[in-house]
């Protein structure tokens, strides 16, 4: 699946099924709304540079480990989200998703189209992963990402 993020992209259906806790009658299932939700964390931050959806949808202790190593809290992450100021849109490609009772991962891949700042800058496709956690009341939250460059073998094996 190749998706392309642009500002205000999957808004309006995430504001219903990311707010209100899943149930059996949800007419999305788990794994549609984790995608959803992985593919509207990277929306705000880098597209929009906007703080409140990653405030309402992570952990206090959220952790994300940036290209080249460099490991930043969420206090870190908020203030750095100026570096994304050139971001056109994002696209994630590969989206899989996996849940384990109250734990689920999503991976995927993730071209960013326009220029960056910072700990992500100058890499090519990257791979990624967001951990969730079930909170209290049934909604997944946000616990870490990581965002790993694509080798280029590895690009060309078609393994990231």
């Amino acid at each position: 699946m190749n998706r392309s993020l642009t500002a205000g992209a999957l808004c309006t259906a995430l504001g219903f099924f990311l707010s209100a806790p899943l149930s059996s009658a949800s007419a999305q299932s788990t794994e549609d709304v984790l995608r959803e939700l992985h593919e509207q964390l990277v929306l705000t931050q880098m597209v929009d540079r906007d703080p409140a959806f990653l405030l309402a949808h992570s952990s206090e202790a959220y952790t994300v480990v940036a290209p080249g190593g460099v490991v930043e809290n969420r206090d870190q992450v908020i203030a750095g989200l100026g570096a994304f100021a050139q971001v056109d849109s994002v696209s994630l490609e590969r989206v899989e998703v996996r849940v384990t009772g109250p734990t689920a991962v999503v991976f995927s891949r993730q071209t960013v189209h326009g220029q960056i700042r910072g700990p992500a800058a100058g890499f090519g496709p990257l791979s990624t992963t967001t951990a969730f956690s079930r909170a209290s009341g049934g909604n997944w939250i946000a616990v870490s990402r990581s965002l790993t460059p694509c080798h280029p073998r590895a690009l060309e094996m078609g393994r990231c």
